[in-house]
Protein backbone atom coordinates (compact mmCIF):
# COMPACT_ATOMS: atom_id res chain seq x y z
CA UNK A 1 0.00 0.00 0.00
CA UNK A 2 1.51 3.34 -1.11
CA UNK A 3 2.17 5.94 1.52
CA UNK A 4 0.37 9.26 1.20
CA UNK A 5 2.30 12.50 1.42
CA UNK A 6 1.27 14.59 4.40
CA UNK A 7 1.15 18.34 3.80
CA UNK A 8 1.59 20.50 6.89
CA UNK A 9 0.20 24.02 6.58
CA UNK A 10 2.71 26.55 7.87
CA UNK A 11 1.32 29.30 10.06
CA UNK A 12 4.05 31.86 9.61
CA UNK A 13 6.80 32.62 7.19
CA UNK A 14 8.88 35.52 6.02
CA UNK A 15 8.71 37.61 2.89
CA UNK A 16 11.63 39.61 1.58
CA UNK A 17 11.54 41.91 -1.42
CA UNK A 18 14.06 41.48 -4.22
CA UNK A 19 14.52 43.73 -7.24
CA UNK A 20 16.27 43.80 -10.58
CA UNK A 21 16.76 46.57 -13.09
CA UNK A 22 15.34 46.01 -16.57
CA UNK A 23 15.26 48.21 -19.65
CA UNK A 24 12.39 48.37 -22.14
CA UNK A 25 12.17 50.32 -25.37
CA UNK A 26 9.31 51.62 -27.46
CA UNK A 27 9.66 52.67 -31.11
CA UNK A 28 6.91 55.16 -31.98
CA UNK A 29 6.28 56.23 -35.57
CA UNK A 30 4.05 59.25 -36.22
CA UNK A 31 2.73 59.80 -39.74
CA UNK A 32 1.01 63.20 -40.08
CA UNK A 33 -1.95 63.52 -42.44
CA UNK A 34 -3.86 66.39 -43.98
CA UNK A 35 -7.54 65.92 -44.68
CA UNK A 36 -9.22 68.78 -46.57
CA UNK A 37 -12.69 69.69 -45.43
CA UNK A 38 -15.56 71.07 -47.43
CA UNK A 39 -14.43 74.37 -48.95
CA UNK A 40 -16.47 77.46 -48.22
CA UNK A 41 -16.66 80.24 -50.84
CA UNK A 42 -17.71 83.79 -50.05
CA UNK A 43 -17.63 86.99 -52.09
CA UNK A 44 -15.41 89.84 -50.98
CA UNK A 45 -17.11 93.10 -51.89
CA UNK A 46 -18.96 93.74 -55.18
CA UNK A 47 -17.82 92.69 -58.66
CA UNK A 48 -15.42 95.07 -60.38
CA UNK A 49 -16.62 96.06 -63.86
CA UNK A 50 -14.05 96.37 -66.63
CA UNK A 51 -11.13 95.50 -64.31
CA UNK A 52 -8.69 92.60 -64.43
CA UNK A 53 -7.34 90.60 -61.49
CA UNK A 54 -3.89 92.01 -62.12
CA UNK A 55 -5.27 95.55 -61.84
CA UNK A 56 -6.75 94.60 -58.47
CA UNK A 57 -3.31 93.46 -57.21
CA UNK A 58 -3.58 89.70 -57.71
CA UNK A 59 -0.67 87.80 -59.27
CA UNK A 60 -1.69 85.55 -62.15
CA UNK A 61 -1.19 81.80 -61.55
CA UNK A 62 1.92 80.31 -63.15
CA UNK A 63 1.03 76.70 -62.39
CA UNK A 64 -2.41 75.64 -63.52
CA UNK A 65 -4.13 78.29 -65.61
CA UNK A 66 -7.35 79.43 -64.09
CA UNK A 67 -6.52 78.17 -60.55
CA UNK A 68 -4.63 79.31 -57.47
CA UNK A 69 -2.22 77.04 -55.62
CA UNK A 70 -1.05 78.06 -52.12
CA UNK A 71 1.03 76.08 -49.61
CA UNK A 72 -0.23 75.93 -46.03
CA UNK A 73 1.84 74.55 -43.09
CA UNK A 74 0.58 73.56 -39.67
CA UNK A 75 2.75 72.52 -36.68
CA UNK A 76 1.31 69.56 -34.78
CA UNK A 77 1.87 68.53 -31.16
CA UNK A 78 1.30 64.83 -30.63
CA UNK A 79 0.81 63.52 -27.08
CA UNK A 80 0.89 59.77 -26.62
CA UNK A 81 0.92 58.01 -23.25
CA UNK A 82 3.22 54.99 -23.03
CA UNK A 83 2.98 52.48 -20.19
CA UNK A 84 6.11 50.49 -19.41
CA UNK A 85 5.84 47.44 -17.22
CA UNK A 86 7.34 44.00 -16.87
CA UNK A 87 6.04 40.50 -16.34
CA UNK A 88 7.89 38.83 -13.47
CA UNK A 89 8.25 35.09 -13.18
CA UNK A 90 9.81 33.68 -10.01
CA UNK A 91 11.07 30.14 -10.39
CA UNK A 92 11.60 28.16 -7.17
CA UNK A 93 15.23 27.20 -6.72
CA UNK A 94 16.90 24.44 -4.80
CA UNK A 95 15.98 23.76 -1.18
CA UNK A 96 18.70 23.59 1.42
CA UNK A 97 17.91 21.44 4.43
CA UNK A 98 19.41 22.34 7.78
CA UNK A 99 19.44 20.41 11.04
CA UNK A 100 16.20 19.32 12.72
CA UNK A 101 15.41 20.05 16.37
CA UNK A 102 13.17 18.25 18.84
CA UNK A 103 11.77 21.54 20.16
CA UNK A 104 8.89 23.79 19.14
CA UNK A 105 11.00 26.84 18.21
CA UNK A 106 14.02 27.33 15.99
CA UNK A 107 17.18 28.24 17.93
CA UNK A 108 18.30 31.87 17.66
CA UNK A 109 21.75 30.98 16.39
CA UNK A 110 24.21 28.14 16.63
CA UNK A 111 27.04 30.70 16.92
CA UNK A 112 28.37 32.27 20.10
CA UNK A 113 29.99 35.57 20.99
CA UNK A 114 33.62 36.24 21.79
CA UNK A 115 34.85 38.96 24.14
CA UNK A 116 36.87 42.00 23.18
CA UNK A 117 39.85 40.45 24.98
CA UNK A 118 39.65 37.27 22.90
CA UNK A 119 39.80 39.20 19.61
CA UNK A 120 42.66 41.28 21.00
CA UNK A 121 44.65 38.16 21.94
CA UNK A 122 43.93 36.28 18.70
CA UNK A 123 45.02 38.66 15.92
CA UNK A 124 45.05 35.96 13.24
CA UNK A 125 41.34 35.25 13.69
CA UNK A 126 40.57 38.96 13.99
CA UNK A 127 42.47 39.85 10.83
CA UNK A 128 40.83 37.01 8.90
CA UNK A 129 37.38 38.43 9.71
CA UNK A 130 38.46 41.97 8.74
CA UNK A 131 39.91 40.68 5.48
CA UNK A 132 36.69 38.81 4.72
CA UNK A 133 34.78 42.08 5.29
CA UNK A 134 36.79 43.78 2.54
CA UNK A 135 39.87 44.78 4.51
CA UNK A 136 38.34 47.39 6.82
CA UNK A 137 35.54 48.01 9.29
CA UNK A 138 34.28 51.57 9.75
CA UNK A 139 33.52 52.52 13.34
CA UNK A 140 31.15 55.40 12.70
CA UNK A 141 30.16 56.68 9.27
CA UNK A 142 32.96 57.26 6.78
CA UNK A 143 35.13 60.12 7.99
CA UNK A 144 32.39 62.07 9.74
CA UNK A 145 32.83 63.27 13.31
CA UNK A 146 35.10 60.95 15.29
CA UNK A 147 34.68 57.95 12.99
CA UNK A 148 37.60 55.51 12.87
CA UNK A 149 38.44 52.89 10.21
CA UNK A 150 39.76 49.63 11.64
CA UNK A 151 42.14 47.56 9.50
CA UNK A 152 44.46 44.62 10.04
CA UNK A 153 47.18 47.17 10.85
CA UNK A 154 45.46 48.89 13.79
CA UNK A 155 42.83 46.38 14.98
CA UNK A 156 44.94 44.97 17.82
CA UNK A 157 45.65 48.46 19.17
CA UNK A 158 41.97 49.43 18.99
CA UNK A 159 40.87 46.23 20.75
CA UNK A 160 43.50 46.83 23.44
CA UNK A 161 41.96 50.22 24.23
CA UNK A 162 44.69 52.20 22.50
CA UNK A 163 42.84 53.73 19.55
CA UNK A 164 44.86 56.50 17.84
CA UNK A 165 44.61 60.20 18.68
CA UNK A 166 42.95 61.61 16.61
CA UNK A 167 40.15 60.73 16.04
CA UNK A 168 40.16 59.80 19.75
CA UNK A 169 39.87 63.00 21.84
CA UNK A 170 43.24 63.90 23.37
CA UNK A 171 42.03 64.94 26.82
CA UNK A 172 40.70 62.70 29.61
CA UNK A 173 38.21 61.48 30.60
CA UNK A 174 36.72 61.47 27.08
CA UNK A 175 39.91 59.94 25.67
CA UNK A 176 39.45 56.74 27.66
CA UNK A 177 35.69 56.67 27.09
CA UNK A 178 36.06 56.82 23.31
CA UNK A 179 38.90 54.28 23.25
CA UNK A 180 36.71 51.85 25.21
CA UNK A 181 33.81 52.46 22.80
CA UNK A 182 36.01 51.84 19.74
CA UNK A 183 37.20 48.57 21.28
CA UNK A 184 33.76 47.17 22.11
CA UNK A 185 32.26 48.42 18.82
CA UNK A 186 34.96 46.69 16.79
CA UNK A 187 34.49 43.47 18.79
CA UNK A 188 30.72 43.61 18.19
CA UNK A 189 31.27 43.99 14.44
CA UNK A 190 33.63 41.01 14.51
CA UNK A 191 31.05 38.89 16.36
CA UNK A 192 28.41 39.75 13.76
CA UNK A 193 30.82 38.87 10.97
CA UNK A 194 31.53 35.61 12.77
CA UNK A 195 27.85 34.62 12.53
CA UNK A 196 26.71 35.57 16.03
CA UNK A 197 24.55 38.53 15.09
CA UNK A 198 21.15 39.43 16.51
CA UNK A 199 18.81 42.38 16.16
CA UNK A 200 19.99 43.94 19.43
CA UNK A 201 23.58 43.90 18.19
CA UNK A 202 22.70 45.40 14.81
CA UNK A 203 20.62 48.19 16.38
CA UNK A 204 23.25 49.03 19.00
CA UNK A 205 26.04 49.05 16.41
CA UNK A 206 24.01 51.45 14.25
CA UNK A 207 23.35 53.73 17.24
CA UNK A 208 27.03 53.74 18.23
CA UNK A 209 28.05 54.51 14.64
CA UNK A 210 25.67 57.47 14.60
CA UNK A 211 27.04 58.72 17.93
CA UNK A 212 30.62 58.66 16.63
CA UNK A 213 29.69 60.31 13.33
CA UNK A 214 27.94 63.14 15.17
CA UNK A 215 30.66 63.65 17.80
CA UNK A 216 32.49 67.00 17.75
CA UNK A 217 36.27 67.17 17.47
CA UNK A 218 36.83 67.25 21.21
CA UNK A 219 34.30 64.51 21.92
CA UNK A 220 31.13 64.59 23.98
CA UNK A 221 29.46 62.70 26.81
CA UNK A 222 27.46 59.53 26.16
CA UNK A 223 30.06 57.02 24.98
CA UNK A 224 29.93 54.80 28.12
CA UNK A 225 26.24 54.00 27.50
CA UNK A 226 27.00 52.40 24.13
CA UNK A 227 30.17 50.78 25.49
CA UNK A 228 28.20 49.02 28.23
CA UNK A 229 25.53 47.69 25.86
CA UNK A 230 28.11 46.42 23.38
CA UNK A 231 30.13 44.81 26.18
CA UNK A 232 27.05 42.87 27.36
CA UNK A 233 26.46 41.62 23.83
CA UNK A 234 30.10 40.62 23.33
CA UNK A 235 30.01 38.71 26.62
CA UNK A 236 26.86 36.84 25.52
CA UNK A 237 24.66 38.32 28.27
CA UNK A 238 21.86 39.80 26.11
CA UNK A 239 18.53 37.99 25.95
CA UNK A 240 17.55 36.69 22.49
CA UNK A 241 21.17 36.96 21.32
CA UNK A 242 23.80 34.19 21.10
CA UNK A 243 25.47 33.20 24.34
CA UNK A 244 29.21 33.29 25.10
CA UNK A 245 31.73 30.96 23.55
CA UNK A 246 34.09 28.87 25.65
CA UNK A 247 37.20 30.97 25.16
CA UNK A 248 40.67 29.53 25.32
Amino acid sequence: MAKENIVVQQEQGCTNAVSQQVCVEALVTITPTVTPGTPMVACVGLPSVGTTCAELGFTPSTTVPGSCTTSFAQVLCVTMPLTFNADVVATPGAVGCGPAFNQPNCPISTACTLSRGYFSNHPDETNALITAAGGSIILGEGTQGLSLTATTLNATAILSGDAPIPPTPANPPLRGQYQALYAQLLAANLNVLNGAGCQFALDTIDDANTFLANSPTGGTTGAPEFTGLLDEYNLGLVENCPGPCEEQ
